[in-house]
């Protein structure tokens, strides 16, 4: 009761404000106007599922999962130069403290101000996914990383000294999730899990580009870890190289004059086996792309080689490089505009340091187009350490809807293990739609779920499902994936709906 009077209240306050900032905006010169946005979003769910051990329903224990979200956000602008934003959430009530539980506290924010002194962009914010940086072939540096599960919060500054030429710099702390539910969302001063600080140098030409990162972690759960990394990228005549190389060591900046950073002896380096002069702490990898050749009437064909290498002894933290790995690729591929056909062949190579036998495949995919929406993809997988895999799929996507068909033959000719799902969505109304799915598991199991949904514009969602499974995007993994993932059967009766107010 106390949250739906809470809902009531802002809703009030909020489309009070609107027509306050309406009335405003007509007496206000267009020069010194703000540029105000709101946003008011309310989520709930509730889910009861079981062990598929039995039927019916009372067979075993239920088990009930309810989640309510209220979310409030603003953002006011002032031209170019200045933004603010906030973002205020519900503290989950599934949480341990009693007293704290169904307060709003801040999700996320930020403070944003562009100068005109060298293209200077600073930024306070607070548990944004702001982690990364222009490596694209190794990430030393991502928001995905388990050290920023809670995103951290702190400053970010870039400037342009010249023309070709950004520095970016991050200093972030890292609190616990307990001290920001605890602290109102507020930045918390003292007491983090954590720090983290990188800087970033980066040059880019017409047709070259070259990066300089440098970061250091401090945290309780992860040590003190320095990385630093090159990466570099050229093109000629629509042909282009990348390079990239990171290394991390334990330790703090206080021991950066004991670090011999990129020690690479490259007199035990051979073309047979590069990575035998690489030290395990460190991770390097190259790709040539643009290697292609266009006929008119045979169409288009090129090819990608790269290599990857990253040391058994990497640890880095803020990143997602995975160590004790070793691969070398070539993806092949034809491509047809006229017959609307495409093939797809990837050559791999690949070791994991601790493990007997590579994990190389070879996957092979054609995927042919028709009119009105129907595409048929044919493939085969054959792996260094497991038995080969056939694959189709067929998918039909028109006004009215869409079906889609997606077999896996593990083993054919022999066990001929068969898994196969059948997914659609038809468009009932302009509003509603129904979308069911019947999944067949390794030739045993029979899993089915379907779902209900009803939209009104972006601000209306409501949902309704049921089945013996969840289907999360299965068809792509059954297309995909090199090894058969199991998916447990689980009978449940879902609920979710949205209501969104505002404009942000």
């Amino acid at each position: 009761m106390r949250s739906l009077f809470l809902i009531i209240f802002i809703v009030t306050i909020v489309v009070s404000s609107a027509a306050w900032s309406e009335d405003s905006v007509e007496h206000t010169s267009p020069d010194s106007l703000y540029n105000f946005q709101w946003e008011a979003v309310y989520q709930g769910r509730l889910l009861k599922d079981r062990e598929g051990t039995g039927f019916p329903w009372n067979a075993v224990s239920n088990d009930e999962w309810r989640d309510g979200r209220l979310s409030l956000s603003f953002s006011l602008q002032k031209k170019e130069y200045c933004e603010l934003f906030l973002k205020f959430a519900a503290i989950p009530r599934n949480g341990t403290d009693e007293d704290i539980n169904g307060q709003l506290f801040i999700e996320q924010g930020h403070i944003l101000m562009n100068l005109p002194v060298m293209s200077m962009k600073a930024r306070l914010f607070s548990r944004e996914r702001l982690y990364r940086t222009g490596n694209r072939l190794l990430r030393p540096v991502s928001s995905d990383a388990l050290l920023f599960e809670n995103n951290g919060e702190g400053i970010g500054i870039s400037i342009q000294p010249g023309k070709y030429l950004e520095i970016t710099y991050l200093g972030v702390s890292i609190p616990e999730s307990v001290s920001i539910i605890r602290h109102g969302g507020f930045p918390v001063l003292h007491g983090a899990n954590g720090r983290f600080n990188l800087l970033e140098i980066r040059t880019a030409f017409q047709s070259s580009t070259f990066g300089l990162i440098f970061s250091e972690t401090r945290s309780v759960e992860y040590g003190d870890v320095l990385v630093a990394g090159i990466d570099a990228g050229m093109s000629y005549r629509g042909v282009g190289i990348l390079f990239g190389i990171v290394e991390a060591r334990p330790g703090r900046l206080e021991s950066i004059g004991d670090w011999n950073v990129f020690d690479i002896d490259f007199e035990r380096m051979s073309l047979d086996d590069i990575s035998s002069g690489l030290p395990g702490s460190m991770a390097m990898s190259a790709e040539i792309h643009g290697i292609e050749s266009h006929s008119g009437k045979w169409g288009k064909v090129g090819i990608i080689p790269s290599w990857k290498y990253s040391g058994a002894d990497l640890i880095v933290p803020c990143g997602e490089v995975i160590p004790g790995l070793t691969e070398t690729r070539l993806t092949s591929w034809w491509k047809h505009s006229d017959y609307a056909l495409s093939i797809f062949i990837d050559a791999v190579d690949s070791y994991r340091s601790g493990y007997k036998e590579g994990k190389g495949f070879i996957r092979a995919m054609m995927r042919e187009r028709f009119r009105n929406g129907l595409s048929v993809t044919e493939g085969m997988i054959l792996r260094q350490s497991g038995d080969p895999v056939l694959l189709m799929s067929m998918m039909d996507d028109n006004g009215a809807g869409n079906i889609r068909f997606t077999s896996r033959i593990e083993d054919p000719g022999d066990r001929n293990i068969l898994s196969f799902l059948a997914e659609g969505q038809m468009n009932l109304t302009g509003r509603l739609s129904l979308r069911t799915s019947l999944f067949l598991q390794n030739s045993i199991e029979s899993l089915y779920s379907a779902e209900l949904e009803f939209r009104s514009s972006n601000r209306f969602l409501f949902r309704a499902g049921f089945g013996s499974f969840m289907n999360y995007d299965i068809g792509t993994r059954l297309q995909y994936a090199l090894e058969t993932e199991s998916i447990d059967k689980n009978r449940y009766i879902s609920f979710y709906v949205r209501v969104a107010l505002g404009d942000v």
